[in-house]
């Protein structure tokens, strides 16, 4: 009877540091999974940035060719080339 209070004991010990152990394994999968989707959305926002920031830039730049802007640029040139000294 002694031996089987004992066994009881040791089995429920056993059975409470298992399942320690496994809550520790499911914290840590939980934050594991928490990071990955933080770092997924991140990387989502950043690339959507990224790619709405280039489409202005091309407007920007396809707005702003025209001839009167091609023909500043190249007076723009013409002045540097007559400056650098020939």
């Amino acid at each position: 009877m002694e031996q089987g209070i004992i066994t009881l004991n040791e089995d429920k010990d056993n059975f409470q540091l298992q399942t320690e152990e496994t809550i520790q394994r499911l914290s840590t999968l939980k934050k594991e999974a928490l990071l990955f989707q933080e770092q997924k959305a991140l990387k989502l926002v950043l690339e959507k940035v990224i790619q709405l920031s280039v489409m202005q830039v091309r407007e920007r730049l396809q707005n702003r060719i025209n001839s009167k802007f091609q023909i500043s640029i190249n007076n723009f040139y013409i002045a540097l080339f007559r400056n650098y000294g020939f």
